[in-house]
């Protein structure tokens, strides 16, 4: 931004005599080390719904000291705090009615995203803040899960011999967010920490109904559902227990017949 002022004197003697002077020209041109500042501290992470194309990160307003001649007029994003590197999965910033949104390349992916942002004036001033933080659908903080209110910490009982199917059936967590949907229901041990050995987990997910590996022995089976949901979240159940015992009615045969006498 450049102003230029062109002028002459026109000098005025006694007996009303004067005298014009050359042009002089006056430029006046923006610097380029004028400090830039946010003219306030936006919240950071910020959420945004999943699936919806009007919403984005709100960026604060930027200025510099002298906003008046010499505004700020480029907002350029990038994935490091120093220098223009690829921000992946960001659009460029954008004005929306009077805020500056930064929005996601798709709105359907549950993700997480990190960025900075260079903004420069005219003149060629220019300074880096950051990181900003932009949480997309099913993220922590943007949801709450909670245990079913019909969720059954004990199993179906089951006899020695008894079929391995429907020992237990899930009630699976509630979540603040409908986007949030179960991808699945996996059955671990009482730890958490891996896969159950007792009860098997389904080919097709989400599962809710779930079938014993066997019933040959009798036993006390303790075990946890660990439910994952889009963007990486997860939720563990409390323990749930079931048994497998021996009957009192079983058939008894003979071996062999005995020698008698």
């Amino acid at each position: 931004m450049e102003v230029v002022i062109n002028f002459k004197i026109k000098t005025t003697f006694s007996g009303s005599f004067t005298h014009t002077s050359a042009q002089s020209t006056i430029t006046l041109t923006c610097g380029s080390s004028y400090p830039i500042s946010a003219a306030s501290t936006p919240t950071s992470p910020q959420f945004i719904t999943f699936d919806d194309s009007s919403v984005g990160y709100t960026l604060p307003a930027f200025t510099t000291s002298q906003q008046t001649g010499c505004p700020t007029n480029q907002i350029q994003i990038t994935g490091s705090a120093d220098s223009l590197t690829t921000a992946t999965g960001l659009e460029e910033a954008a004005l929306v009615d009077s805020d500056f949104l930064v929005k996601p390349s798709d709105n359907t992916a549950h993700a997480q995203y990190t960025f900075y942002v260079k903004v420069s004036a005219y003149g060629g001033s220019s300074e880096f803040f950051g990181p900003f933080e932009l949480n997309v659908g099913c993220q922590t903080d943007s949801v709450t899960f909670t245990d079913n209110v019909a969720f059954s910490a004990t199993g179906n009982a089951k006899e020695v011999g008894d079929s391995v199917d429907n020992v237990y059936t899930f009630a699976p967590p509630t979540t603040t967010q409908t986007y949030c949907g179960i991808i699945s229901n996996v059955i671990v041990e009482a730890d958490g920490s891996t896969p159950s050995t007792k009860v098997l987990n389904c080919d097709t997910q989400p599962c809710t109904v779930f079938e014993l590996a066997d019933t040959i022995n009798p036993e006390t089976i303790t075990f946890k559902v660990l439910t994952t949901f889009p963007g990486g979240m997860t939720h563990l159940s409390p323990l749930v227990t079931t048994t497998v015992t021996c009957g009192n009615a079983y058939t008894l045969t003979e071996v062999s017949a005995p020698t008698n006498p």
